[in-house]
């Protein structure tokens, strides 16, 4: 039942990889770019800023595509001792597209933008980030540990 609710993602079509793929290489781009910014090198800082549009319109994209509110219904559904940490990885995508989204506007009024906070700040987002994937990794190993519970009535803690 989860894999008809969620083909996209288990049969890794290749829309789905490529999106991955792509996140990822921007990912390392923007890890590469923010060190270059913290170092206050040259052209650094419209390079990480360009970096930082990619990876959240990317990360949108990717949300969209691989972890749909559909996805996280059927874990929860299928896995009812999931569910809590089903939604709090669905909470969080819309926390994570806002942080990136925001993170490289400044606030109102300023005409100077602290490079160094500015690529702590990055750092930050980027960690939080793969700590999200890692997250959602070990929800679906449990979530396969735990095939059919809903159905067996075996709900662990």
């Amino acid at each position: 039942m989860f894999h008809t609710t969620n083909p996209t993602l288990f049969g890794r079509p290749q829309g789905v990889l490529s999106r991955r793929r792509a996140l990822q290489s921007t990912l390392s781009d923007l890890r590469t770019a923010n060190s270059c910014l913290s170092s206050n090198l040259p052209d650094a800082f419209f390079a990480t800023l360009r970096l930082m549009s990619d990876f959240s319109s990317q990360l949108s994209g990717y949300f969209e595509v691989t972890e749909s509110e559909g996805h996280f219904n059927a874990i929860a559904r299928e896995c009812p001792s999931l569910e809590r940490r089903a939604r709090v990885l669905e909470q969080a995508h819309d926390r994570l597209k806002e942080s990136f989204a925001t993170a490289i506007s400044p606030a109102a009024g300023r005409e100077k933008v602290c490079t160094l906070a500015l690529s702590a700040r990055i750092d930050g987002l980027l960690d939080d980030f793969e700590q999200h994937e890692q997250a959602e990794g070990e929800l679906l190993r449990d979530f396969f540990q735990r095939a059919g519970e809903a159905a067996s009535g075996e709900a662990e803690a």
